[in-house]
This record gives structure tokens, C-alpha cells and sequence, in this order.
């Protein structure tokens, strides 16, 4: 069976999105069978990352509904079709039904090696719905004052589902890379978070023209990837 990863974040805007289509491209190239779920119901654009938003038919409400079925919803991102994505909808009404989510999940996972859910920025109905069937949380973050508080909250309310929570901190500056700041990050995320801290990445917007250009970075995200792969941590 799979393992179930949300990725989320407590404010927007801080790569989110991004972040969840470079694990799952970086942990396709590591062979592991990967579908990442877009559950950003409204503003999805995680299809944007692979030039897939004119070949949407199907999508994640459309199987919930049982308008299709989810493997009519699945859209191929390799040729060995062991790479997949699950476009969300923009239908901004949407409430997850609990009960087809959870099938829908069992059988994901009897399929794949990793199901990754791009969440919704904040604390929503939708991650309440979701939490159940989750086993850990990669929570994105950067150093803005909003940022880092919205994210407390975030792993405050993880804490209380028994859920894992593990920090990423993105949008790095150059300063931050030295080693005795990665040291800070770590004791921030475990004291303060009381977060499992997964690492650290540039901003890497400069360098990338195009969203998909963001998926070719495997150098940066590589080290995270595995780390994720690996039993998370206890904290404090």
C-alpha cells in the first residue's frame, strides 16, 4: 500500500504548488509509482506545471460525484504511465465528501507508491475532511512574520490529529544556505514548530522562466525527497 502526503502550506503564495509538482517529478525519476491530487478546488493549477490545462476531460470532482470513474480522471505525465496527476476543479462551491474521498484514496494506494495532495493555502473544511487518511503533512514555509505564523498555527492543528508535521522552508536567500543557519532552521522547526525539519530551498524564481522549468531542479529537491521516504521523526 501507499503512503499519503499532504503538502500545505498556512499562507499563500509560498510555493506550494510548486513544490508538490517538483516531489512528485523528483520521486517519479526515483521509480516510485506517483498521483498527485489537486484539491485546490477553484484555483487549481497544478495541471499548469506539465501543459496538461487543454487536455483536462475528467476531473477530481467529477470522480467524487461519480460522474466517471478515477482512472477516466487520471492523466499520464510519462511514457511508462507510472506517473500520474488528478486535476482538480474549478468549481469553487465544492465540499469533499468524506466517504467517496476515502475510497478513493484506498484505491489509489493499492495503486501507487505515493499519493501526493496539493492542498488549499490555510486551515479549510477540505483538510478537516482529508486529515483521516493522511499519514504526514509536508508543510511549506518561508521567513515572512505571516508566513512562519500562519504555519504555527498549521502544525498547532496537525499536533491535535495526531498527524506528523514535517517543515520545509522555501524562498530561501542566498545567507540562509550556510550551514549555521540551516542549524536555526532546525532548532526553529523542532522548538517552535515541534515540526520534523525536511530542509531548505533557494528561490529559485529567478532562474525558472516558465512553471515547468521548476521541474527539472532535482538537484535542490533531491535530498528532501528522500528524507521524505524515510519514517518521520519524533518531536518535542
Amino acid at each position: 500500500m501507499g503512503d499519503v502526503f499532504m503538502v500545505a502550506s498556512g499562507k499563500g503564495g509560498v510555493g506550494k504548488t510548486t513544490l508538490c509538482a517538483m516531489f512528485g517529478s523528483q520521486f517519479a525519476r526515483m521509480d516510485k509509482t506517483v498521483v498527485m491530487l489537486d484539491t485546490d478546488f477553484g484555483l487549481r493549477n497544478l495541471d499548469l506545471y506539465f501543459h496538461l490545462e487543454n487536455k483536462i476531460i475528467y476531473n477530481l470532482v467529477d470522480v467524487l460525484k461519480g460522474v466517471c470513474s478515477y482512472r477516466q480522471a487520471l492523466l499520464p505525465l510519462d511514457s511508462n504511465r507510472t506517473f500520474y496527476i488528478m486535476p482538480g476543479s474549478r468549481n469553487y462551491d465544492f465540499s469533499l465528501p468524506e466517504d467517496a474521498f476515502s475510497c478513493l484514496i484506498e484505491k489509489l494506494k493499492a495503486q501507487f507508491d505515493i499519493v501526493l495532495i496539493d492542498t488549499p493555502a490555510g486551515i479549510t473544511p477540505i483538510h478537516q475532511a482529508m486529515f483521516p487518511y493522511v499519514d504526514q503533512a509536508l508543510v511549506v514555509v518561508t521567513m515572512s512574520q505571516a508566513s512562519l505564523a500562519d504555519a504555527l498555527s498549521f502544525c498547532h492543528v496537525l499536533q491535535k490529529q495526531g498527524l506528523p508535521a514535517r517543515l520545509i522552508f522555501n524562498q530561501m536567500g542566498p545567507d540562509m544556505a550556510k550551514r549555521r543557519n540551516r542549524s536555526r532552521l532546525q532548532e526553529m522547526a523542532r522548538h517552535a514548530f515541534h515540526a520534523e525539519y525536511l530542509g531548505s530551498l533557494p528561490d529559485m524564481h529567478k532562474k525558472c522562466a516558465m512553471p515547468s522549468d521548476f521541474l527539472t531542479r532535482g538537484k535542490e529537491i533531491l535530498p528532501i525527497c528522500r528524507t521524505i521516504l524515510m519514517p518521520a521523526k519524533e518531536t518535542e
